[in-house]
C-alpha cells in the first residue's frame, strides 16, 4: 500500500501531463515547503524534455521576482522567449 505522500504526487503530475501543450497555462501555487519545486522538477524528469526547449523561473529567486513585478507584455516576452514549455513556481506569499 502506498502511503498518501507519494499517491498525491504521483496523481498530480499525470493530471498536470495531461493538460501539458494545449495552449493552456497550468499554474502551481502554495505556501513555502509543501513539495512545488519538487513537483516540477519530478514533472521535467519524466517528460525528458531538453534544457534548450524549457524556462523554468523560481518564485523563490529575489531577482525572479522583481523582474515579474510590474510586467508588460514586451517584458514578459523577453523573459520567457517561445520555449515549448514554460515554468514558473511562486509563493502564494508572494502573489499579487
Amino acid at each position: 500500500m502506498q502511503s498518501d505522500k507519494q499517491l498525491i504526487p504521483r496523481k498530480l503530475l499525470r493530471n498536470i501531463k495531461e493538460r501539458l501543450f494545449q495552449n493552456k497555462a497550468i499554474i502551481i501555487y502554495g505556501p513555502r515547503k509543501v513539495g512545488k519545486t519538487t513537483l516540477v522538477n519530478s514533472l521535467l524528469s519524466d517528460l525528458a524534455i531538453k534544457e534548450q526547449d524549457y524556462r523554468y523561473l523560481n518564485g523563490d529567486d529575489f531577482d525572479v521576482r522583481e523582474m515579474l513585478s510590474k510586467p508588460n507584455i514586451v517584458k514578459l516576452e523577453g523573459i520567457i522567449g517561445n520555449p515549448k514549455l514554460f515554468l514558473s513556481t511562486k509563493h502564494s506569499e508572494y502573489l499579487k
